[in-house]
Order: structure tokens, then C-alpha cells, then sequence
């Protein structure tokens, strides 16, 4: 299984802008073959292969690489992310950093942590309590496709936050907010493979995680406002323009 080769990336375009390498096929089909392996009743969401459908009340989620396009540019801003529902609710995420070796996971009602995998040392995540105008915000949208509620969104934005960040990728922005190094994540491109484990993530890091709407997210919803309480009705009105 391969993480980054350099001679070697393997990369398609699927549509415009939008792009599977080698290391992404790799990946799934490890990822899969361990899960059947272990679980052969359970289904398998997957990003570049058809579904596995199985018989069983669990249903595993994968995104081999969330940050593709980070990762055919080189770019070390890219994770690998497993989720898992029982029924219908999420019960565990795991983002996977292949580059620091670190895992940041949350089991549905027993918190989030950090682990280190080299030393083993587990940190508990917890998000933070900055005010808006403090607040480091991630976004992640359909810019270069024109998207008009983007811009409208981003200019909505100026001059009320802290600062700003695009990562293009929604599990680093999933760490840095369970982590408190970050404060709020605005998407309105989101699928479940990207979303599902930083949600149960955030959760259990005493986050927010909404829908536009202010509804709590669910799998397929297409945008997602992550933030600490202190900043969700503000985020809520800037997001609904």
C-alpha cells in the first residue's frame, strides 16, 4: 500500500478540478479487504470502488485520501478517514495523519483524543470557547467552479473574524478544531466519506456540528457549519445570505 511514491502518483481527473491517484485505489481496496476480512457481514461505503453491501447493522464509511488534489500537488495537507454507524448512528471516526504518525479518533459517547502512534501518548481533544471576532475560521467550497453562495458567504465573513484558513481538506480542519487550534469549519460541498468521523469527532470534543439550517447534521446533508456554542448563532447568520 502506498502513500506518497514520487515517480509514481498514478493521478486521473474524474470531472474538472476533481482528481484519484494510485494511492487512493490502494488504499481503499487495503482498507476493504481488511474490514471484510475481519467483519464479513458488515457493508462498506467507499469513495472510488462500488459499495459492498452486507447483511449486518453496521456500515462502515472510507475516504482513502481527503485532500486528493493536496496530495497530487504534493501538499503534506491530506488524511485518510474511516468512519463507523451502528443502525443509524455514528459510533466511531478515526482521521488517520500517515505523515506524523497521529490519529485522531472519538468512540460515540467516550470523547475524542489525539494519539500519537510512535509513543502511544493519547491526548483528549476539547474545542475551544473563542468569540468570533477572535476565531480562526477553515472554509472549504466550490470556489474555482464559481460557486456564488461561496462568495457571498466569504464576504459575509470580512471583518468579523479573527482570521481565515482554506486547507482543502475537511479532515485537517476536523483536527484543528477538536484540538482548539482552530474554531469553526464552513463547507457547503460536503459528502459523508469527508464528514462522518469529524463529526462524531467534534461531538465528543464538545463541539457544534450543523446543518445551514441549525439542524444537526446528518450524513448527507451538502453543508456543514462545525463551531463551539459561543459562535454558532453568529456563524449560522453569516453562512444563511
Amino acid at each position: 500500500m502506498r502513500w506518497l511514491d514520487e515517480d509514481n502518483l498514478g493521478i486521473e481527473e474524474k470531472e474538472k478540478n476533481d482528481f484519484v491517484t494510485l494511492a487512493d485505489k490502494e488504499i481503499e481496496q487495503f482498507l476493504s479487504r481488511e474490514i471484510m476480512a475481519k467483519f464479513p457481514l458488515d457493508s462498506i461505503i467507499r469513495e472510488e470502488f462500488e459499495d459492498v453491501q452486507g447483511s449486518s447493522e453496521y456500515k462502515w464509511i472510507i475516504d482513502p485520501i481527503d485532500g486528493s488534489n493536496n496530495y497530487t500537488r504534493k501538499i503534506l495537507d491530506a488524511r485518510i478517514i474511516i468512519a463507523l454507524i451502528q443502525g443509524s448512528k455514528l459510533v466511531y471516526g478515526v482521521i488517520y495523519n500517515p505523515i506524523l504518525s497521529e490519529t485522531y479518533s472519538a468512540e460515540l459517547g467516550n470523547s475524542a483524543v489525539r494519539t500519537n502512534l510512535l509513543n502511544g501518548k493519547t491526548i483528549k481533544l476539547k474545542v475551544s470557547n473563542r468569540e468570533l471576532s477572535q476565531s480562526l475560521i477553515i472554509y472549504t467550497a466550490g470556489l474555482a467552479k464559481g460557486d456564488k453562495q461561496s462568495l457571498k458567504i466569504l464576504g459575509n465573513i470580512v471583518g468579523k473574524i479573527g482570521a481565515l484558513r482554506l486547507y482543502g481538506s475537511a479532515a485537517v480542519a476536523f483536527e484543528l478544531i477538536a484540538s482548539g487550534r482552530a474554531d469553526s469549519f464552513i463547507c457547503n460541498i460536503a459528502k459523508p466519506m469527508d464528514m462522518a468521523a469529524g463529526y462524531l469527532i467534534i461531538r465528543e470534543a464538545g463541539g457544534r456540528v450543523l446543518n445551514f439550517s441549525g439542524s444537526d447534521w446528518s450524513l448527507y446533508d451538502r453543508d456543514i457549519l462545525v463551531t463551539n456554542k459561543e459562535n454558532e448563532k453568529e456563524l449560522l447568520q453569516i453562512v444563511n445570505v
